[in-house]
């Protein structure tokens, strides 16, 4: 039986793995997914902030946000992050209908 938990070294070492494998154009860590998504398929949140979502995830997060909140200022779901998603960002990825 194996220990889920991994080592603080472990972890980092995986962390600093995962920024090379972002780097290298091929793939990163979705945030929100948890899982391998492609480079290509990143959002990128104009220059406001940087964190790893993937771009379904963030067109399924607006969706929810704008339906259930009523709202058209969003913030990024990033942890303790403060910074508004771009609305020019946000279009290309999601539908006519919520923007």
């Amino acid at each position: 039986m194996g220990n889920t938990l991994q080592k603080p070294n472990e972890s980092l070492e995986k962390k600093e793995g995962e920024e090379e494998e972002e780097g290298n154009g091929s793939s990163f860590t979705c945030e929100i997914f948890i899982e391998p998504v492609a480079a290509n398929k990143k959002f990128k949140n104009k220059n406001l902030c940087t964190h790893p979502f993937c771009q379904e995830c963030i067109a399924k997060y607006i969706q929810v946000k704008v339906q259930d909140d009523n709202t058209a200022k969003i913030e990024c779901p990033g942890l303790y992050c403060k910074h508004n998603l771009d609305t020019f960002s946000c279009k290309p990825i999601i539908p006519a209908s919520l923007f």
